[in-house]
This record gives C-alpha cells, sequence and structure tokens, in this order.
C-alpha cells in the first residue's frame, strides 16, 4: 500500500526497507530526511525511518540522508538527467 502525504512517499506494507525496492534499489533502512519542517519549530523537520517507514521530527542539526526526488508533473535538474534521456 502506497502512502501519499506531505512527508513522503512509502509503502506500509514493506518492511526493512519501507520502500519500493524495484524504484529505489539498494534504499539502505536508514533515516532520510523529508522537505516538510515541523509547523512549531524552524529548527525541526521531518524525517522518515526506512527500517519501518514511520515519521519522526527531530533538529536540523541532525546528520541523515536526504533523496533526490520529483514529480512526474515537474522536472527538475536538481534531480539530474530523466533516466533514457
Amino acid at each position: 500500500m502506497w502512502v501519499y502525504d506531505d512527508r513522503t512517499l512509502r509503502i506500509l506494507a514493506a518492511n526493512d526497507p519501507a520502500i519500493d525496492v524495484a524504484t529505489f534499489p539498494e534504499t539502505p533502512s536508514d533515516y532520510f530526511w523529508t522537505s516538510s519542517p515541523l509547523a512549531d519549530s524552524a529548527l525541526s523537520a521531518w524525517y522518515i525511518f526506512f527500517l519501518d517507514g514511520n515519521a519522526h521530527s527531530t533538529g536540523i542539526d541532525s546528520s541523515y540522508r536526504a533523496r533526490c526526488a520529483r514529480s512526474s508533473a515537474a522536472r527538475s535538474r536538481a534531480c539530474g538527467p530523466k533516466r533514457g534521456a
């Protein structure tokens, strides 16, 4: 089951890692930042723990991974060229 929300895209039925490994191969079961800051603190943000897919928040000074992502409607050069292009 896919979950689309303001924090991330994750699979609830998957575990270790809680992500579609066909689409995102070799994704470690680790902490990954989202693009969403915590509403009541400019110094905190949301992250996803891809071991179990749960979302948490912590201070932005934490050393977590980041994943480049984009929607199919808005292609971003920051993520690099589209495969096969």
